[in-house]
């Protein structure tokens, strides 16, 4: 197989340099496309006004609940084909590649579909004020016709992230966002077309990256190349693909059913809180992503080593994952706590709005950096293969636990602090619980590995 100068060597040499390496151009694609979003809000806040910005908040929790279940969904594919690849099994890797096109395909059009005509109902659901609902549901099923080229990117990405490949996602998706804020410049600024605009740019946007992805696996020598010739749905590539994926992607879908539920609460307090969430979410996520790619970084690590029987060092990947991930959520967070006012004027300027935004961002920001242990830890226990007991416990640490604080504590202290601060709780505890699981999890595969 022909040498990739940006390919990451993940089973030896110093773990901390390598997994930086490989980690930093993930967290600037994983940036770039949150940018996606924040150049939304950008737009409707600056250029359409309060309630622009407050429907684009509106639909922002349903619609990151379908991106999480997508990015899930990768999450299957990533670790399959890191574990095929770890242990040079080729023609498994390739039937994963070539299931992982035909999946892509089926689940992009069904959650499209589903996104198009369950909008209004969803946005109902969740109590969205009557005078931006209209604008709110028009803006989410434009979005909707974007997903599949979203999940066909994610899918695609994930392969050439998984063999240590993490440059080319980096300039596709960077192409990418140059467009989406052109787009919104021309769409919204030059043809006035207003918040259908907006979520226009960002579909056509999506489709760019989906196709030089999938360009990029047409091109390639390697074992992970691609050809319409090969398409094919391999039963035991599915199924390693959504063993994985499946687990994960109900977790990300159940952790957004629990912020659907704080988003109602948020709704009740009126538009106002709304927009000011609105922004924060542009911020925030930001901060959210980046700790997500560090994680997506430790997963591929993780399945990579397990495929190559290097057990020993999974340990000291949950160790330096952990320490990486928490250095860049603190780093991350006091960046925005200093710098908070101008990055709020960027969303909007409103006199009743930042205030509220502003109270929030300082918690959250000084607090994210116990997500990073969460995530860290959590990814290697799903590289190693497990995924159904790490979703019950983020399941119960996240959702149930969120959930509760809403109904049973936020009421006796009905303050907007009181419920923003559940995130930071529930994903301290959350940390601690997938925490134990890996001690657990890797006793029990260095067990296996001794027998074998």
């Amino acid at each position: 197989m022909r040498r990739n100068f940006f390919r990451v060597d993940m089973l030896h040499g110093n773990m901390v340099k390598n997994l930086l390496f490989f980690a930093l151009p993930l967290i600037a694609t994983s940036i770039m496309q949150v940018l996606y979003n924040a150049a939304d809000v950008m737009a409707a806040g600056q250029y359409c006004g309060k309630e622009a910005l407050a429907s684009v908040g509106a639909t922002t929790t349903f619609y990151n609940l379908i991106v999480n279940i997508i990015v899930g969904l990768s999450a299957g594919v990533g670790v399959a084909i890191a574990q095929e690849f770890g242990g040079n099994k080729w023609d498994e890797m390739s039937d994963t590649v070539h299931t992982s096109a035909v999946l892509s395909v089926i689940l992009g059009v069904s959650i499209a579909l589903l996104g198009i005509f369950g909008a209004p109902y969803a946005l109902k659901f969740l109590g969205t004020p009557d005078e931006i609902l209209d604008a709110a549901v028009l803006y989410l099923r434009i979005l909707f016709a974007g997903i599949p080229g979203l999940l066909i990117y994610n899918f695609g990405a994930a392969i050439l992230r998984s063999v240590g490949d993490n440059k080319s996602p980096f300039v596709f998706l960077g192409i990418s966002t140059v467009l989406n804020f052109v787009l919104n410049f021309v769409f919204v600024i030059i043809l006035k077309m207003g918040i259908s605009g907006i979520a226009i740019a960002t579909v056509v946007s999506q489709y760019v990256p989906a196709i030089l992805v999938w360009i990029c696996l047409l091109r390639t020598h390697q074992a992970y190349y691609f050809s319409f010739k090969e398409v094919r749905l391999v039963g035991k590539s599915a199924s390693a693909v959504l063993k994985i994926g499946v687990p994960t992607g109900l977790q990300a879908a159940l952790f957004s059913v629990a912020n659907l539920v704080m988003q109602v609460q948020f709704n009740k307090l009126g538009t106002d809180y709304i927009a000011a969430n609105s922004a924060c979410s542009g911020i925030e996520n930001l901060i959210y992503t980046a700790l997500t790619a560090m994680s997506q970084a430790v997963l591929v690590f993780a399945g990579q080593n397990v495929g190559a029987g290097l057990i020993d060092r999974l340990k000291k990947l949950f160790f330096v994952g952990g320490a990486m991930s928490m250095s860049v959520g603190l780093a991350a967070g006091l960046f925005v706590v200093i710098f908070r006012i101008p990055l709020l004027n960027i969303f909007t300027d409103d006199a009743s709005v930042v205030p509220l935004a502003e109270s929030r961002l300082v918690l959250v920001s000084l607090t994210v950096f116990v997500h990073g242990l969460y995530e860290s830890s959590l990814s290697v226990v799903r590289g190693m293969g497990y995924s159904l007991a790490p979703m019950v416990a983020a399941i119960f640490g996240i959702c149930v636990f969120r959930i509760i604080w809403v109904y049973c504590i936020f009421p006796f202290f009905p303050t907007y602090l009181m419920l923003v601060a559940i995130w930071p709780i529930s994903q301290l505890v959350t940390g601690i619980a997938e925490s134990v699981l890996f001690l657990y999890y890797f006793k029990k595969v260095k067990q296996k590995a001794a027998v074998v």
